[in-house]
């Protein structure tokens, strides 16, 4: 038994897959920018690359293929539709159907919709083999959040702990900024891709790679780190997804930044790490989808 996972981003397609004994690895990633839906279907087949033929033409034993699917937005298991994807507008609307190539959908035993957030957090959670309660923040075109107590995710807000991207923290580096839904002052309009383009432009990667503690986005990350521990007091925090792990070689400035008066309810002992892999949720997905109940083939949560 295999799977495949696909996490369609804000800024493009990643693929991963799990094989046979839980080996994860990633496949490929295609970019694309303000795609509309039949991008997003192309860039899915571009992503899979090779895999694509081999998960259509492999053996047919009946239970041998599902998939993991991160959807963006916000997704309605009723209806099986995307009902709002801030980032990627000319997806609502639509599901599963309407982006996996059907050849897949007919291969695939089952297919398993699941957040970016919560798949990256299974996927560190399994590789890193942590124990306790886990916080990883998915930093990418949006800010999300997963905590896992023994790899059980807690739940506050429909499938969610809550919303990170949305809290307030304040003015940072002497200015305020809007996120995308309207927000003021929040991590994501500090953090979230289109902030960051609006500092480094097209060069994120180099902005990135010598930021400084004092910059808008790091501020709010400290700040929003405090939070998180104010909340939900865990033993591990990991920043995942691009803007994450590329933060890797500030991962002890940023720690010491948070634990400089940080509330005395945070756990001594917190660890704090980058991610290794920008498809983390890639290969979460698929992790979950072996994990998930026997289905028929159809969308499941």
């Amino acid at each position: 038994m295999r799977a495949i996972g696909i996490d369609i981003g804000g800024s493009g397609v990643k693929a991963g897959q799990v094989g046979p004994g839980g080996r994860a690895e990633a496949i490929g990633v295609q970019r694309y920018d303000e795609p509309t839906r039949a991008h997003v279907r192309e860039a899915i087949v571009a992503a899979m690359g090779g895999a694509m033929g081999e998960a259509i033409d492999g053996p047919r034993s009946g239970d041998d293929l599902r998939v993991g699917l991160c959807l963006p937005g916000v997704f309605d298991a009723k209806r099986a539709v995307v009902v709002q994807a801030l980032n990627l507008p000319d997806l609502e609307g639509v599901g599963p159907g309407d982006l996996l190539p059907g050849e897949l959908l007919e291969r695939a035993r089952g297919v398993r919709i699941v957040t970016d957030a919560r798949a990256a957090a299974h996927d560190v959670w399994v590789r890193d083999r942590l124990g306790g309660r886990l916080a990883a923040i998915s930093l990418g075109t949006g800010v999300g959040l997963s905590v896992l107590d023994d790899g059980r995710p807690l739940q506050v807000c429909g499938e969610s702990p809550g919303h990170l991207g949305q809290i307030d923290v304040g003015r940072c580096g002497g200015r305020s900024a809007t996120g995308p839904d309207g927000g003021a002052d929040t991590l994501e309009a500090f953090i979230g891709l289109a902030a960051l383009r609006a500092r480094f432009g097209q060069r994120i990667e180099a902005g990135l790679d010598g930021i400084g503690m004092e910059e808008a986005a790091m501020v709010a990350l400290v700040r929003a780190l405090r939070v998180v521990h104010a909340i939900y007091r865990p033993d591990h925090v990991r920043l995942l997804g691009g803007v994450g792990v590329r933060l890797g070689p500030m991962i002890e400035q940023i720690r010491e930044a948070v634990g400089r008066g940080l509330t005395r309810v945070a756990r001594p002992a917190w660890t704090l790490a980058a991610g290794t892999s920008e498809h983390h949720a890639a290969m979460g997905a698929a992790r979950l989808a072996l994990e998930s109940a026997p289905g028929s083939g159809g969308v499941g949560l």
